[in-house]
């Protein structure tokens, strides 16, 4: 038995259903809405849970209780855990020698600022926890800086007094997402906008570029520092690649034979961004 956490039918869900239905393999929607865990219990349903939840917190916990209850689930919460926060997730692609933009964290106002002088204008602040392209700003001047540290500092959670400074990319008004499964690149797409945040969740345009037919390099690298089954993983396409910064491996587009396309040039260069969705 198969069963999917989730709250929201969405077009996806719909889609997972049906492949379920055709292969005549049982499955189950469990709805975070009405599901209830009773710690220190066997779960009474499902033999695998797919999480398809779109909250965060939810997500994470479910998945931990499932997984101390034995149940199997995709994927696990060790992954949930990493993968839905900015922070662990870099440190975790920086540590397997991954490119990563440059990244700063600080813990004060005063030293946020101080970062954000040393790298240099324009950078990027991100939420720790967060997606969808939401509680992103793009941080022009010191003006700008100033103010937009002072409202994260007073507006709420602690989560927004760790502030995550990142150098802005210059890409092509696109970035390059690859899916992960397993150990093996099954495809990727371009996220194309006018705008400088490429997430489909704020208008951006999808398009399937490429059929990928071989081992993941590094991006299955990137999917291994979570032990993932499955990935999705951003890679931004600069204008200008970062002094050091080392180019990501070829891709092999669909329809093409045996040629390649780098994504990177002495010009041009990709690395993973540090927003990793998992699914």
């Amino acid at each position: 038995m198969v069963g999917i956490l989730c709250s929201r039918i969405r077009v996806e869900e719909k889609a997972l259903f049906e492949a379920l239905r055709r292969r005549a393999i049982p499955f189950e929607r469990l709805d975070e809405d009405r599901i209830k865990f009773a710690i220190g219990s066997p779960f009474p349903h499902a033999g695998v849970v797919l999480d398809r939840s779109i909250h965060h917190g939810r997500s994470l916990y479910a998945l931990t209780l499932l997984n101390v209850a034995r149940v199997p689930t995709v994927n696990r919460a060790k992954v949930a855990r990493i993968c839905g926060d900015k922070i662990l997730t870099t440190a975790a692609l920086a540590r397997a020698g991954l490119p990563v933009p440059r990244t700063v964290v600080t813990f004060t106002r005063e030293a946020a600022l101080e970062a954000i002088e040393a790298m240099g204008y324009p950078v990027v602040l991100k939420p720790m926890v967060g997606s969808w392209g939401r509680l992103l700003a793009k941080i022009n001047d010191r003006d700008a800086a100033e103010a937009v540290l002072e409202h994260k500092e007073t507006l709420g959670s602690y989560q927004h007094g760790i502030f995550y400074i990142q150098e802005y990319v210059n890409k092509p008004q696109r970035d390059i997402r690859a899916i992960v499964v397993g150990d093996q690149t099954i495809g990727a797409i371009y996220r194309s906008s006018d705008h400088w945040i490429t997430n489909t969740a704020r208008n951006g345009r999808a398009r399937w570029r490429f059929s990928l037919r071989r081992p993941a390099g590094a991006r299955g690298r990137a999917a291994g520092q979570r032990a993932q089954l499955h990935a999705r993983i951003p890679w931004l396409h600069g204008r200008d690649r970062p002094s050091g910064r080392r180019p990501c491996d070829r891709l092999r587009p669909a329809g093409r034979g045996n040629r390649s396309r780098r994504l990177t040039s002495h010009r041009n260069g990709a690395y993973c961004s540090g927003q990793q969705v998992h699914t």
